[in-house]
């Protein structure tokens, strides 16, 4: 208020410079505290209003350079910097930018930037070029298989945390890469592992540091594992087939070979500081000296069959077994066979234990993998005192001596204690089934407990641990359902969902140590045991069975190296951004779950935002520079992805152009658009926010009346169409993403109406250059040195034109064939522009690709299989295809007397083979049958059989076959063909209503022949007759009314038809089917009427009645007739050569 007070322009720009000139470099240095959209920054906002309400006050309309809005640079560049800034490698402590992240500041600075443009030329061009320029980065536009994006769906889950993409039956991966990557220890030395092998794309190594990397610092939803699958190999080396589960204990045991492979003694001591602990083998005999052997274990598995408890299968563990009778161990010190005890007791504890609960068995009594789903409960805390070496010799040494042995009393505090911090579920069968995790938090993301959170694959979600009793111990549960009478039973099933690993951490964390040579041997490298060597225990780790893993598919045989400097990346390549992200936790949900003494976590705090720390590297683990290189790139991608399809952009650009309405000029002289860059800012920005954003954005209902205007914009400046035309024909990979890819309906009819305005619009001025060419300079060379050079059309038209038939010969646009409707519709609007450009489709062979396409594997063109088009749901939309066809066989000459009624353009010779091809049995069939635009079949034959003998003799065939092949309830478009076909007025039109009517196969004799075994095809077929015989004035009313002799016997076929369907009628269960048969009944009563009338107009009932009922011409006897009635007949269509029709 304070500011609109002065009225003199000049005094209000003299007072209010230093306040402007404060806030611009205020805002310029400013640090926001928005670290999320949620946060806003009122005094951020608050400074970017007074700015805008200085400018508004201080512009003066007719001196456009006076006040604020003359010298904009220095705020526009801060604005767009507020913005669209983006982090850098070094940008990764306090508050990443852009500043601007809330509705509030981000509506702000788009509004005084549209302030700016509004009646100021110069700012608008700037400010347009400035917009551009964001849209340059854009990746999202390469990426195939991305429509209705939204930048809230492909966003880290509110959890903070990512997921991971399940390629078909991995999760048993997933699941299992989600444990490992919430060690904080173990991945940050993971992540310092040097990799050595040079084909990055096949280190296990590296393709595990990408992950790692990516789960660290995604601020995406999920994270392909793609390059893991691959590089992850079997034990014959060949990569894991995604579309095979397998078991996810015998992938940890692989996994831990394959790390040890990678990276030798570090990764040994890695493992063995994780997960590693010794089990000692013992055979216990009283006259001699006992056995021992140590063995290594990353997992303990515990058979629980019948165990209530953990508690009861570690007891079982540990329990031993008694050899005596014949059963005795063989002692070489005394040389004969003792009574011993054989027991496998735990050496050392590891400081992560995993349990590995045996719910997947063999059923030898089935001859089948069963699962146990038996219950099996844990607690939070696990006491492992009872079941160590230490423990379990003072209880065989000093049996009801209370204390501690010696060994027991060097344990620290905590050494035997253990909390739970992870979950491993399986649920389904033995056959068939899923896998997923519950973890605890060991670094929370927040102040306050760690929380508990479920890891689905891509989904990660809070979890209430309080349901674990239910969801992870197994047992049964009552199921309540209903019979087919609707009574409620209750009865108990299995629960499919239970716990298969269990992940304790220990309280006591014990130092680092390195393996020596004096230490067992990994387990995952056990040698073969001397034949006297006691037995392993009965979970010792083996090698899977190589046959057990399949190859590697097709498709993910060659999968490319990860390339952190590639400007395209696919939606595999998409990761986070390591600018971590402020999640708030549910109140409602707080763990208490928690131990009861205090413990050590695996690794040591996250570095958070508010850190001072500066480094190029986040805390929680460095990794390859390589990787983060990749990351950090793929983060900037989706952060720029996420400002330019929000809902505040898209209003920014509406704004922007408004401030530009009425005040765009003609330009209807073909310049080209580089010599005039200046009037062609309104049509690009629009354009490009269309093509890139607008048409990949989930909420874009607007995008009609974005087309709207744009088309408008066509209207008026030619330079604007040929600069889209050319930037489409530049692009062919967008293109066909437009056009074929997009399942979305609403983006391709708007793509394809801009593409036909632009068509319309520039054609006058191409059509002189149709037959012209331009050399362009290709990067090959030839053998001499010199560049090579390809010719392509100078007409950007045709550029357009010609990669979309080089589209059909792709056997991917049949994959696409849901979305085929608008492709053909703008080639057939094309089409019909003017004779120039059907000339230039019939020279380029279009009617060929085009039956070819359609054709499909009946082509005789197809060397390989092709995909099939179509399912029993749906088929494609085909119509604008029959159109196209049509229009373009009716410039064809024919071989007729005379030029047909239908003929477009000048007759024009086609080669024999496009000939051949379109005139193929198999196409035209199908054409008949297409219901989809009767009309252009119909213009097709009539063109084809207008005073030619042969045509009308093959397009018989055709039709004959056609109705054969149809359904009785599906003929009204072969009936809709045969009207005009009959009408057809040339000199060949009688003899083509005898061949169509009472000729063999013709529509009477078919008729007769079925009415007893096909009765309601008879019926249709009596009705079209009726229908053709009611106007006597044309040639096939004419010709029935002269052959009435062979239709008398229609009369008592119909009496005897509705007298069998009145006795069935009864038959119907529901009144909807009951009136309905009413009304056929109604229907066939009146035809039967009609038929009488009709043939009694001449002579009287008994006369009628008193001649035979069989056709005079064409009749059949009993005998024959029988014979003919188990299989329709089929015509014989090799009588005549589609290359002899001339």
């Amino acid at each position: 208020y304070v500011l609109g007070t002065i009225h003199d322009k000049a005094v209000a720009v003299k007072r209010y410079t230093p306040i402007f000139d404060s806030i611009v470099k205020t805002l310029k240095n400013y640090e926001s505290i928005e670290t999320s959209e949620v946060e806003i920054d009122h005094s951020l906002t608050g400074l970017i209003k007074i700015a805008q309400v200085i400018v508004e006050q201080t512009f003066v309309e007719k001196q456009p350079n006076t006040g604020f809005k003359g010298n904009a640079q220095p705020m526009l560049d801060t604005l767009f910097h507020l913005l669209f800034r983006l982090p850098s490698l070094v940008q990764l402590s306090g508050n990443p930018p852009p500043q601007a992240k809330s509705h509030q500041s981000r509506s702000a600075a788009f509004s005084l930037l549209t302030e700016y443009a509004k009646d100021h030329e110069q700012n608008y061009r700037q400010i347009a070029r400035k917009t551009l320029m964001q849209m340059d980065s854009n990746t999202i536009r390469f990426m195939n298989d991305v429509w209705k994006y939204s930048w809230v769906e492909h966003c880290k889950s509110s959890a903070g945390y990512v997921g991971l993409v399940n390629l078909g039956c991995i999760c048993y991966m997933n699941s299992l890469l989600q444990h490992l990557h919430m060690l904080p220890d173990f991945r940050k030395e993971v992540l310092s592992l040097e990799c050595k092998v040079k084909e990055k794309q096949e280190s296990f190594l590296f393709q595990l540091q990408t992950v790692f990397g990516n789960l660290q610092e995604s601020r995406h939803m999920c994270f392909n594992p793609y390059g893991f699958v691959h590089a992850f190999k079997d034990y014959e080396g060949n990569p894991t087939d995604p579309r095979v589960q397998h078991d996810v204990k015998e992938f940890f045991d692989l996994f831990c070979q394959r790390l040890e492979d990678s990276a030798g003694e570090r990764s040994k001591n890695l493992l063995m500081n994780t997960f590693g602990g010794i089990l000692e083998q013992q055979i216990i005999i009283e006259e001699a000296k006992d056995r021992y052997k140590d063995e290594p274990f990353y997992a303990l598995s515990l058979d629980i069959k019948g165990k209530q408890n953990i508690t009861e299968a570690l007891e079982m563990y540990v329990q031993g077994e008694q050899l005596t009778g014949k059963n005795q161990y063989k002692s070489d010190e005394l040389g004969r066979k003792v009574d011993a005890l054989k027991r496998v007791v735990i050496k050392r504890l590891p400081n992560l234990l995993i349990l590995h609960l045996k719910r997947l068995e063999f059923d030898f009594g089935e001859m089948k993998k069963v699962k146990v789903n038996d219950f099996c409960s844990f607690e939070e805390n696990l006491d492992m005192r009872k079941f160590t070496k230490e423990y379990l010799d003072r209880q065989m040494q000093k049996e009801g001596k209370e204390g501690k042995s010696e060994e027991e009393s060097k344990r620290p505090a905590g050494y035997y204690e253990y909390v739970l911090h992870g979950l491993l579920i399986h649920t389904g069968s033995a056959d068939t089934g899923h896998y997923y995790s519950y973890i605890k938090e060991r670094e929370p993301q927040k102040a306050g407990e760690p929380r508990w959170l479920e890891f689905d694959d891509t989904i990660v979600k809070m979890f209430d641990h309080l349901s674990i009793p239910e969801k992870c111990f197994g047992g049964t549960q009552i199921s309540t359902q209903r019979s087919k009478s609707g009574r409620p039973i209750t009865r108990r099933i299995p629960r499919a969902a239970n716990a298969y690993m269990l992940f304790y951490e220990r309280v006591y964390r014990e130092p680092t140590q390195q393996v020596t040579q004096m230490e067992p041997v990994s387990p995952t490298r056990r040698k073969c045991n001397n034949p006297e060597d006691p037995p392993l225990p009965p979970d010792s780790p083996k090698p899977a069975d190589d046959s057990s893993v399949p190859p590697l598919p097709s498709e993910l045989e060659n999968i490319p190296p990860v390339d952190a400097g590639s400007s395209k990346k696919n939606d595999n390549d998409m990761v986070a951004d390591t600018v971590d992200q402020l999640q708030e936790e549910p109140s409602n949900l707080k763990p208490n779950m928690t131990p009861q003494k205090s413990q050590q976590s695996l690794g040591r705090k996250r570095t958070t935002q508010n850190d001072p720390a500066d480094s190029k590297q986040p805390a929680s683990g460095v990794m390859p520079p390589k990787i983060y290189e990749q990351v950090f790139n793929s983060n900037n991608t989706i952060l720029k992805n996420r400002y330019l399809f929000d809902d505040d952009f898209e209003h920014y650009i509406a704004n922007l152009v408004r401030t530009r309405s009425g005040q765009e000029k003609e330009y209807m002289d073909l310049v080209h658009p580089s010599k005039c860059p200046e009037i062609l800012l309104n049509i690009k920005l629009i354009s490009r926010y269309i093509i890139e954003v607008l048409t990949r954005k989930k909420n874009n209902e607007d995008l009609p009346k974005w087309g709207q205007h744009l088309t408008s914009l066509f209207q008026n400046n030619i330079p604007g169409c040929l600069w889209f035309l050319e930037r489409m024909s530049d692009d062919p990979l967008t293109l066909r993403m437009l056009l074929l890819e997009c399942h979305v309906p609403m983006t391709r009819r708007v793509v394809c109406k801009l593409l036909t305005s632009c068509f319309t619009i520039l054609a006058p001025y191409e059509r002189p250059v149709y037959n012209d060419t331009i050399e362009l300079p290709t990067d090959s060379k030839s053998p001499s040195g010199q560049k090579n050079v390809r010719m392509i059309h100078k007409s950007v038209i045709l550029r357009i034109i010609h990669h979309m038939q080089m589209f059909l010969q792709d056997d991917h646009v049949s994959r696409c064939w849901r979305n085929l409707e608008q492709f053909f519709r703008l080639l057939h609007n094309f089409a019909k522009l003017g004779k120039d450009e059907r000339d230039f489709l019939t020279r380029t062979a279009t009617i060929w690709r085009l039956v070819d396409f359609h054709m499909g594997n009946d082509s005789p063109y197809a060397q390989q299989r092709r995909w099939d088009m179509g399912d029993e749901y749906s088929e494609p939309q085909f119509r604008d295809m029959w159109g196209l066809l049509s229009l373009l066989s009716r410039i064809c000459k024919t071989g007729s007397k005379t030029v047909p009624p239908t003929q477009v353009d000048q007759p024009r010779e086609i080669h024999q083979d496009v000939r051949a091809l379109m005139l193929d049995a198999k196409f035209l069939q199908k054409m008949m049958g297409n219901t989809q635009n009767v009309r252009a079949t119909i213009d097709l034959v009539k063109h084809w059989i207008w005073e030619n003998e042969l045509s009308n003799q093959w397009f018989h065939q055709i039709f004959q076959k056609c109705v054969n092949d149809t359904n009785y309830d599906a003929v009204e478009p072969l009936y809709a063909l045969l009207d005009e076909i009959l009408n057809l007025k040339d000199s060949m039109q009688r003899e083509r209503v005898a061949m169509y009517l009472n000729s063999r196969d013709g529509l009477i004799d078919k008729a007769f022949r079925y009415r007893f075994q096909y009765p309601l095809f008879t019926y249709g077929c009596i009705k079209k007759l009726m229908e053709l015989a009611r106007d006597s004035s044309t040639a096939a009313g004419q010709y029935l009314q002269d052959n009435k002799v062979q239709l008398r016997w229609v009369c008592r076929w119909l009496e005897t038809h509705i007298e069998h369907s009145a006795q069935n009628q009864g038959e119907y269960d529901s009144p909807a089917k009951d009136v309905n048969a009413i009304e056929r009944q109604r229907s066939k009563v009146h035809t039967l009427q009609e038929w009488q009338t009709w043939l009694c107009m001449e002579e009287d009932d008994e006369i009628l009645y008193a001649r035979q009922e069989e056709p005079v011409i064409n009749t059949f006897d009993d005998d024959e007739d029988d014979e003919k009635l188990d299989h329709f007949p089929t015509n014989d269509m090799n009588d005549i050569n589609p290359e002899d029709i001339q």
